[in-house]
């Protein structure tokens, strides 16, 4: 139902005032940017808060997944939300000030990169026992927070960047102008600011106001949101008398999540109490406040019909789901359509809103579409009511935007949680276009955006580090939807700011995609790669992995070597499980730690990066001839002054002759094994269960159980790899090479590597990585009609190795100068 209005908007109110740097910080300069010139002039909201809004700029955008890089770093810690006290402690060691952050998202405006965000300040340290966040419950580590984090008090920052270089511009602080919060796991709060026309309008968690030159940073104005402020500073005083840390949910800060919007020299900031406030860009004076029509975590959408801007605002509350049409110059409502629940971003462009329209429906829905008039919304056409036609609405990443609009097609993720597909659908008749079905799409998969022919959407919003990045898929004039692959942000040295539930989107223009990082702000390179590049096989640099792991070296229009990526050997070629381990695809920074030359003779240290561990490694390269380029790697063991040894016999819960690359997974009531891929014909996979086989650590009393999986051909191992969970939960690495294979068993020893776990820092004996030599005599028992047989014998470890690995590489050179 619609119902019109004409009245103005109130004027109630009266006229008021207006990461550690990770360790390699790979600065990509080349001048080969191929942004076009009006490209990163654009606000990224395009005016519109929508940074969603497609992009087509004529950039070419790799294809490649593997050749998306950083292209810079800047390192600055806005906060890290979820972490805790463990995470603010290695913060502060990682010499980063302590930061919890209010999250809101990044803005880009006229090349100008700008973040804001809160930084515990003052002299009020929290009371120890006000803290009772389950991420803040050790004591000890809180009182070694008192000096820094735990302060109630926070200042008000604001960061400038060149988004071409990632060179600071200016950096602004307003003293006390926001309060200290303890992370929560779910829902933040942070008011995602606006720019346009040159200046920069920042709303803090109190309400306060301020508008900055985005050249200078010079204060243009400042106001304060009236009657939220005087709510919030009483709070706030309240919690500086009894000396509270609050909580992000603490009333009445609450999970303020909304943003603002400029449009033809009005800035459109919400009240914080649900309602809306214009003001004049120019000076900061009232024009007019509507009653409440946006909710907490909402920001205003654009419709343009016939040259003007119109603001589509929603309640999207459980009691009244209002969507309204609002005059941005006057705060005048057009109309109000009852729907149903509609939380977070709306799906809404070229015209088009898609809504949930059951008033009854809270967890999952399905789209109704609408094109939007003056007279109100028109309905066109609803999926049919099917799961896997559904989308998620629940409290719980429900609010997370499922679609984007481009050309009169709608592109959304549809389905089931973890069954779900990236769907075309055609906005003029509901018809399905075409749908990426395999990889499935997870719950935790949403935010997609389209730039040119591409479209991101983004893996986790919920996590930082191994779980953020985004899936890249190719599309068609007609709506064909092919994936690609997918990236890691942790790959490309940048752990993302976790961010539940209502998230913060990400700015994207002339080809790059601009990050709110947990230690750093940063820039990823989207763009087809034209400089110089080596194409690279490093033999063996996975003991154990039967092919030569990948790495991609990427230079300047010089030809010197910046930065590099290498592929983590992928769980279903391991199979193994493990929580770090669990991606497919997995890309990870290859650094070095000097500048080089493409295609020269030289000798460097290298951090070679494996998703949960990293180790150095030295590149010894000869001069290229043509475009081949060979050399070798080498990885160093010091070893211990006295080696231990460990002895025992297999566990008879050993088995051979699998098909598969299985795992044992006993701990799963309804799954003995878990498989990840079938093996080659005429090979097969054996593991040993080796009981008290690790050396001792910090993180465990006494050894620990491994499982190492072989995978032979009955002749010899091709592949190999070892879990210790209980022990840490990297993979390790089983070198092979001299293990003998017979149709009776497995005899002869095998290198053994215990890689480090970055869950487990500091300790000599777990990490850094530790090698162990293994000697097997292993039986094999008669196969049951699957081929399945037991597998008896004894073995024993010499832990403590002083020795060294070595492999070759190949690469081949590409653009070189």
């Amino acid at each position: 139902m619609t119902r019109h209005a004409s009245r103005p908007g109130s004027s109630s109110l009266g006229v008021f005032t207006v990461m550690v740097t990770f360790l390699f910080c790979f600065l990509m300069t080349s001048p080969g940017f191929s942004a076009a010139p009006a490209a990163l002039g654009m606000s990224s909201h395009a005016g519109d808060h929508d940074f969603a809004f497609p992009r087509e700029e004529g950039v070419e955008l790799t294809s490649s997944v593997e050749h998306i890089r950083r292209a810079w770093s800047n390192p600055t810690h806005t906060g890290f939300i979820k972490g805790g006290s463990g995470t603010a402690i290695q913060l502060l060691e990682e010499g980063f000030s302590p930061a919890y952050g209010e999250s809101a998202g990044p803005i880009l405006s006229d090349g100008v990169l700008l973040v804001s965000w809160s930084q515990p300040s003052g002299e009020v340290k929290a009371d120890l026992d006000t803290i009772t966040d389950r991420y803040f419950r050790n004591r000890g580590r809180n009182e070694r927070l008192l000096e820094t984090y735990m302060r109630v008090d926070a200042d008000w920052h604001t960061l400038a960047l060149d988004a071409k270089t990632g060179e600071k511009l200016w950096h602004r602080v307003e003293r006390s102008a926001s309060i200290n919060f303890v992370s929560s796991k779910r829902n933040h709060n942070g008011i995602t600011g606006a720019a346009r026309d040159g200046v920069y309008v920042t709303i803090t968690i109190l309400g306060r106001v301020f508008a900055y030159d985005l050249k200078t940073g010079e204060t243009r104005w400042t106001t304060t949101l009236e009657e939220w402020n005087k709510l919030a500073q009483g709070a706030k005083d309240e919690l500086m008398a009894s000396r509270t840390v609050p909580g992000v949910g603490r009333s009445p800060f609450g999970h303020k999540r909304s943003g603002a919007f400029i449009v033809d020299g009005i800035a459109v900031l919400p009240d914080l109490r649900g309602g809306l406030i214009g003001v004049r860009l120019r000076d900061g004076s009232k024009v007019w406040q509507t009653a409440r029509v946006l909710h907490d975590q909402a920001t205003p959408r654009p419709w343009h019909h016939e040259g003007k801007t119109w603001l589509v605002c929603h309640n999207a509350s459980r009691r009244g789901n209002g969507i309204h049409l609002i005059d941005p110059l006057t705060g005048r409502i057009q109309w109000t359509h009852e729907a149903g629940f509609n939380p977070g971003e709306l799906l809404m462009g070229e015209g088009y809103i898609l809504l949930n329209a059951d008033p009854t429906a809270t967890q999952r829905c399905v789209y109704t579409c609408y094109r939007l008039t003056l007279e109100g919304p028109k309905k066109l056409w609803a999926l049919e009511d099917t799961a896997s036609n559904s989308v998620e609405i629940r409290a719980d990443r429900g609010a997370e935007r499922k679609g984007v609009i481009r050309g009169g097609i709608l592109y959304v993720k549809l389905g089931e949680r973890n069954e779900g597909r990236m769907a075309s659908v055609d906005l003029a008749t509901g018809k399905e276009l075409d749908a990426a079905r395999e990889p499935a799409v997870r719950s935790v998969e949403n935010q997609p955006f389209i730039a040119e022919d591409k479209l991101f959407l983004q893996l986790d919003s919920s996590h930082s580090g191994q779980n953020a990045g985004m899936r890249v898929y190719q599309l068609g004039e007609a709506g064909e939807i092919r994936h690609l692959g997918r990236v890691m942000y942790e790959g490309l040295g940048i752990r993302q700011i976790t961010d539940y539930q209502y998230p913060m989107e990400m700015p994207y223009a002339g080809g790059r995609m601009f990050l709110r990082g947990r230690t750093q702000i940063a820039a990823i390179d989207l763009t087809a790669v034209t400089d110089p590049k080596a194409e690279m096989e490093m033999e063996h640099l996975f003991g154990g992995f039967r092919r030569p792991v990948k790495a991609v070296m990427f230079a300047d229009s010089d030809g010197m070597l910046r930065n590099g990526r290498l592929e983590s050997p992928p769980r279903n070629e391991l199979g193994i499980v493990g929580t770090p381990n669990h991606r497919s695809d997995a890309w990870t920074p290859l650094t070095l730690a000097e500048d080089v030359k493409l295609g020269a003779a030289f000798e460097v240290e290298a951090e070679i990066e494996f998703v949960a561990f990293s180790f150095p490694a030295i590149i010894i390269m000869e001069a290229a001839g043509a475009d081949e380029w060979t050399g070798r790697w080498v990885r160093r063991f010091t070893g211990w002054k006295e080696t231990i040894t460990h002895q025992g016999r297999v566990h008879d819960s050993s088995r051979g002759g699998f098909r598969q690359r299985v795992w044992p997974t006993d701990w799963l009531e309804h799954q003995p094994l878990t498989a990840f891929s079938d093996l080659p014909e005429g090979q097969q996979r054996v593991f040993l269960q080796l009981h008290a086989f690790t050396p001792p650590s910090r993180a465990a009393e006494g050894p620990r159980n491994m499982t190492i999986c072989l995978d032979h051909d009955g002749r010899r191992v091709v592949a190999a790899v070892g879990g210790a969970f209980s022990f840490n939960q990297s993979y390790h690495e089983i070198d092979t090479s001299d293990l003998v294979v017979t149709d009776k068993g497995i005899k002869g020893t095998a290198l053994v590597v215990l890689n480090p776990d970055r869950w487990v820092p500091g300790d000599s004996v777990n990490g850094g990585s530790l090698a162990g030599r293994v000697k097997l005599d292993i039986t094999f028992g008669e196969p049951d009609a699957e081929g399945i047989y037991s597998v008896s014998g004894a073995w024993s470890v010499e832990w403590g190795l002083k020795t060294t690995q070595s492999g070759a590489i190949r690469a081949k050179l590409s653009g070189t100068p």
